[in-house]
């Protein structure tokens, strides 16, 4: 930083650009301010252009200077408060519960056939870190940059000169200097993560890297002089573009989900062909409910519902239970995995008891995750759980269920607890698949008698009865059966289940 020709002229003393990333000793050098977190130094840029901010409107500013740059005025502003939201951004995406929910939902998409592994989560969220890192770095050097050129263009004079050399010399230069020690930062973050191929999109950097088991992934290891692990044998990188010829030489797990935004659990038969046992997520809704999420007033949780549906005992105990708050996503996930495990067990497979642990896998497995989604749409509607509250405007609020992060998070958990539970075997049964809809028509054929009386009594509802009128019939059923009967029934046997034939001694007559 220097004074040429009456203009100040960054030029700072260490070309940082010219620092090898592999260059450990020079590296740890120059970045000394980061040894001990990313946030500490990143958040200069904040404070400097806040302090920056109320100097050019203080009386240092005689109306003079102003005049220099005046016609600039409401551009400058708005690059002061463009750094003061990035950081604020960038604050919010390097919290640790966000990165840990971020590489989660990420995971599958990378290792699409590996089981959660630490490590590998570690990967992606240091991946995640650089992504966020230099989306940040490049928006906030463009507005420094944009106001290095505003100021350097005033002639330096007497009258001037204090106010220069505080703004350029002591504000802008040393904030541009800051975004070049953390492009070197990037860059040894680069070299760590062997990054590939990486490109800016929807207004961030999505990069590609890969991953060794020979990396212990983290903050300290930009740090470490000795990178000999560097050097690990290329046939163990597992990049997103390389996995399926990674793959093919490592046994294969039989995961249902295909890509982060589809599941699939789809047999090789007729009956388990349908597109009720896939599940599609829209990919644009996922990062807009998560913002909703995130900046909601108030979330409901609970597993509440009416007595008669979800058994007011079991509701109890769980409500009893105290988590700890920690991010408002995570908090959200945990409630919907303990949800679904609630529905499961204590709503549709307590149908079933009868049956082993595997038979009402089965159960659930073919109830498909289109019905099962249908289920638990209804009771957190019934419950009142579930939803969102966000603030529109002063006055204003709206409630709503976040349709699509649900559906994401059910992947995952039928995944998991459906469908890696049962052997392709098993799912691929029409022995078992017969025995699933002969359970369910046993429970239709306790129950016809009395629901079948009531219909022939009631000339409304026989009438309907008689023209196949099934939304004014479903109340009744409803009611004599539960919703979760009645779903199962028409999944399994059609709108049409009322009129499957009756054994004679069951009849009502």
């Amino acid at each position: 930083m220097e004074l040429q020709e009456n203009r100040f002229v960054y030029k700072p003393d260490v070309l940082y650009e010219s620092i090898e990333p592999s260059d450990s000793e020079a590296v740890i050098q120059n970045l000394a301010d980061f040894k001990t977190g990313y946030l500490k130094p990143l958040e200069e840029h904040v404070i400097t252009a806040d302090n920056l901010r109320k100097y050019l409107n203080s009386a240092s500013a005689t109306q003079e200077i102003k005049a220099e740059f005046a016609f600039k005025q409401k551009e400058i502003e708005e690059a002061l408060l463009d750094i003061v939201r990035n950081y604020s951004e960038v604050e919010e995406k390097l919290n640790d519960a966000f990165l840990e929910t971020a590489a989660h939902r990420e995971y599958y998409g990378v290792f699409s056939n590996d089981d959660i592994d630490e490590r590998k989560l570690k990967f992606l969220i240091m991946k995640n870190i650089y992504e966020t890192i230099k989306t940040f770095n490049e928006k906030v050097k463009g507005n420094w940059l944009f106001l290095q050129k505003v100021f350097e263009k005033i002639k330096v004079q007497s009258v001037n000169h204090l106010f220069l050399e505080q703004v350029l010399l002591y504000k802008i230069y040393p904030r541009l200097e800051l975004t070049e020690k953390t492009d070197l930062l990037l860059r040894r973050m680069n070299y760590i993560l062997r990054i590939k191929e990486e490109s800016m999109g929807n207004d961030r950097w999505v990069a590609k890297g890969s991953y060794s088991s020979a990396i212990e992934y983290g903050h300290s290891v930009l740090f470490q002089s000795d990178l000999s692990f560097m050097d690990f044998d290329e046939s163990e990188i597992i990049t997103k573009q390389s996995r399926d010829e990674s793959i093919s030489s490592t046994p294969s797990v039989d995961t249902a989900i295909k890509n982060p935004f589809y599941l699939d659990t789809r047999g090789t038969e007729l009956f388990n062909q349908s597109y009720i046992y896939t599940l599609k997520i829209n990919e644009e809704r996922i990062e807009v409910e998560e913002k909703k999420i995130r900046h909601a007033i108030y979330i409901e949780t609970h597993l509440g519902a009416e007595e008669s549906a979800l058994r007011q005992d079991l509701i109890r105990k769980f409500i009893s239970q105290v988590r700890k708050k920690t991010d408002p996503v995570m908090d959200y996930e945990h409630f919907l995995y303990e949800y679904f495990d609630f529905i499961a067990e204590t709503v549709i497979l307590i149908n079933f008891a009868s049956m082993d642990e595997v038979d009402k896998r089965l159960v659930l497995y073919h109830t498909t995750p289109v019905f099962f989604l249908k289920i638990i749409l209804h009771f957190m509607k019934e419950g009142r759980t579930g939803f969102i509250h966000r603030r529109l405007k002063r006055n204003q609020m709206v409630r709503e269920l976040p349709f699509e992060y649900l559906k994401y998070f059910l992947k995952n958990w039928w995944n998991t607890n459906v469908y890696m539970k049962l052997t392709a075997q098993y799912r691929n049964s029409r022995e078992k698949y017969d025995y699933v809809r002969a359970s369910l028509r046993s429970i239709w054929i306790n129950s016809a008698p009395d629901i079948l009386a009531k219909i022939r009594n009631d000339s409304f509802l026989l009438r309907a009865f008689n023209i196949h009128d099934h939304k004014t019939l479903a109340p009744l059923l409803i009611d004599e059966l539960s919703f979760v009967i009645f779903s199962m029934l028409q999944r399994f046997y059609g709108q049409d289940f009322l009129y499957m034939p009756v054994p004679a001694h069951k009849k009502d007559t």
